[in-house]
């Protein structure tokens, strides 16, 4: 799962460019602080000060949220994973800061595991700040009661303004979520913001997936078939006579490793189309201001200060109008586009957007069981007892019914949970299956 972390600052290109942020990472899931505007129908929430954001920007949906009395941070559980989004402003006391963090940890206390970001606006010697200030004590000794470590490496600052820098924005994880490659970074990217964004990964793997299993194979591209592959593969070493269950799982092996060697796999591809504005010109002028600000930042102070902050600011202009004017454009095309074709791309970016705005699915579990019990009410169990002599008469499966069972099933029909293709039974069924039949003791049952 690849979070993005970023303090915009209230700054509208810095929300602009964060959009197209968010699509050419491909993140998953990005924690604010102090947003420009909120997003609707989005999966975006909030704490009650609206400083304190996550926003699930993939397929992930967010279950159990707490935002309700919760002012600095806003929680919601994804995957089995408790995230928290912070955001301390400095012009917290002390004493309103600890009770902050005596809030935050109280309810981190009561989730494992959990991932805890944002602006907590301290400096502690811990995460590469110069000295350790009242605020960072505070964090540290309240964060010394949870299971968790920080994912912060090196001394590159997280916020930078002239020639002041410091590193505010931070990262906990738990231990079992931090035995991973958390991947965490700075990136070299303009933001728009005085704060630099932060990238970095976590994963619940081994409670979600399994150490092996792979997330993202879904089945096989039927069109690109080689029947005699298929076939050769199915028909190389014979497969050992065993009980049905396990002559059963060897066979499905053995299909399955035939498909992968006749046709290629299906992936899911995470791929975002950039927003509707964007274009090369910008994408241009971004790197140039990007350019531009890192040097006015390194001669800051020195003879040419002046001219550099001044080309800086230049450039930053330049990229906030050709933003504006591209949205602009990109409006009254899309408005110019209703007239001439109704069921067009302003259609379908209405009907997606109303698709976003429905009821979202309930979560609460009394009510998700009162609801299954009254669409699936439970049938009485049945508990038929089979008799010695009923064993004997259940006659076995034969050859003839076996094929025939293989040929009903369509090619266009969806496959099972394997994901093996219908056409790869029909194909292999009458060269292997007959064989394997073949090879089977005198009344062997098949019926497992």
């Amino acid at each position: 799962m690849k979070i993005l972390q970023l303090n915009i600052n209230h700054c509208e290109a810095a929300h602009d460019l964060l959009m197209q942020t968010v699509r050419e990472l491909k993140v998953d899931l990005v924690f604010l602080s102090e947003p420009y505007k909120h997003l609707t129908g989005q999966p975006w929430e909030t704490d009650i000060t609206a400083k304190a954001v996550i926003w699930s920007c993939s397929k992930l949906s967010f279950q159990n949220v707490d935002n309700n009395g919760s002012a600095g941070f806003v929680a919601a559980s994804i995957d089995g994973i408790r995230f928290y989004s912070c955001y301390a402003p400095p012009s917290l006391s002390i004493a309103e800061f600890t009770d902050f963090l005596d809030r935050l940890t109280e309810d981190a206390k009561q989730h494992h595991p959990v991932a805890i970001a944002g602006d907590f606006n301290a400096w502690a010697v811990d995460w590469g700040s110069r000295q350790t200030n009242a605020r960072g004590r505070e964090l540290l000794e309240a964060f010394s009661t949870l299971d968790v470590v920080l994912l912060n490496s090196g001394d590159r600052p997280t916020y930078t303004k002239g020639d002041a820098s410091s590193i505010v924005d931070l990262a906990f994880v738990s231990a079992s979520l931090a035995k991973g490659n958390s991947n965490w970074k700075v990136l070299d990217i303009y933001t728009a913001s005085d704060h630099h964004a932060i990238l970095w990964e976590t994963s619940n793997d081994q409670k979600l997936r399994g150490p092996n299993k792979p997330s993202n194979i879904v089945g096989w591209k039927v069109k690109s078939l080689d029947p005699e592959v298929l076939i050769t593969a199915l028909d190389s070493d014979p497969i050992e006579t065993g009980c049905a269950e396990e002559h059963t799982k060897a066979l499905m092996m053995r299909v399955t490793q035939a498909c992968d060697a006749s046709m290629p796999r299906k992936r899911v591809i995470n791929s975002r189309p950039a927003v509707h504005w964007w274009n090369d010109h910008i994408s241009n002028l971004r790197k140039e201001c990007h350019r531009k600000r890192r040097l006015s930042q390194r001669g800051y102070q020195r003879p040419k200060s002046a001219v550099l902050i001044a080309e800086y600011k230049k450039a930053r202009r330049e990229l906030n109008k050709a933003i504006k004017e591209s949205k602009g454009r990109c409006w009254k095309e899309l408005i110019y586009e209703v007239d001439k074709d109704v069921w067009g791309r302003p259609y379908k970016v209405v009907m997606t957007h109303l698709k976003k705005q429905q009821m979202p699915s309930p979560t609460c579990p009394q009510l998700l069981q009162k609801i299954v019990t009254a669409l699936f009410p439970q049938q009485h169990s049945l508990d038929y007892q089979l008799t010695p002599g009923e064993l004997d008469d259940i006659p076995p499966v034969t050859e003839e019914e076996l094929l025939e069972a293989c040929n009903r099933v369509g090619n266009n029909k969806a496959p099972g949970l394997d994901g093996i293709p219908n056409i790869a039974y029909h194909k292999g069924s009458t060269s292997i299956i007959s064989r394997r039949v073949q090879r089977m003791p005198q009344g062997g049952d098949f019926s497992s």
